[in-house]
């Protein structure tokens, strides 16, 4: 939570602007690097003799599924010309031509940089993703900003988000 954080006040302090995507199913685009298999889920007809399926592709639930998405993401953000933060596996940055930062929570990627649209164009060429917008709700804090001017709150209660 504390680089989320920092990123938000760094960011802000020099005016950039945040916004978040999500990457739809995104468990679903991550190879798997050991075999997996699954019993048949009722209802699928396949063959009486078949009593499993191998799986490709990381699914929900899975308890691989996380990290396999997570290396997935990181090697196309480091062909993409991102490097990892060393202190915090959610931290990317990109310093060439203007400063972007993202910050990574599972399949959602918040975004700080003076041009965001170029990164949205970028990783939407490569995978399904929802744009939410403005950030202004991240794991539990709201943003407000204004003229030069942020206030960040610890949300407590679910009814305020």
């Amino acid at each position: 939570m504390l680089p989320l954080v920092v990123l938000i006040l760094s960011a802000a302090s020099r005016g950039l602007k945040f916004h978040q995507i999500d990457i739809k199913s995104a468990f679903l685009n991550a190879p798997l690097s050991e075999v997996v298999y699954i019993s048949v889920p009722q209802g699928l007809a396949l063959n009486k003799q078949e009593s499993c399926l191998c799986l490709n592709k990381a699914i929900y639930g899975l308890k691989q599924a996380l990290l396999a998405w997570y290396q997935h993401l990181k090697k196309w953000l480091l062909q993409a010309g991102f490097s990892a933060c060393v202190l915090d596996p959610s931290v990317f940055f990109h310093s060439k031509g203007t400063m972007t930062w993202l910050y990574i929570h599972m399949d959602d990627i918040t975004i700080f940089g003076e041009d965001v649209s170029s990164f949205i164009k970028e990783i939407s060429q490569e995978f399904d993703i929802k744009d939410i917008g403005l950030a202004d709700l991240m794991l539990g804090y709201r943003l407000f900003m204004g003229m030069g001017s942020f206030l960040l709150i610890k949300v407590t209660s679910p009814t305020l988000c």
